[in-house]
């Protein structure tokens, strides 16, 4: 249920800001209405692309990205930062 209300606000709100852009754009800069389209074009596709892609983690890793069943959640072990620096260095 959570889920479903975060969507639709943020889909609420991504919808309401790319409207007021595009009138920005026209009524502001003088924009005729196809360049105000353009110019909002790659955010709306960057949307879709993304909701695309976090579904397909969504159904692979669950909802919480978790353990899928296998009892309390547990942290998990980070590696020290003198690894991961080592790591990077040795590729």
């Amino acid at each position: 249920m959570a889920g479903l209300l975060f969507g639709a606000l943020f889909f609420g709100t991504v919808t309401g800001l790319l409207y007021v852009t595009t009138l920005h754009l026209q009524q502001r800069l003088g924009l005729p209405p196809f360049e105000a389209a353009l110019m909002t074009a790659p955010v709306s596709a960057g949307i879709a692309i993304t909701s695309f892609s976090v579904r397909r983690q969504v159904v692979e890793k669950g909802p919480a990205g978790g353990d899928h069943g296998r009892g309390p959640a547990q942290p998990r072990r980070r590696a020290p930062l003198i690894r991961i620096l080592r790591r990077k260095v040795s590729l």
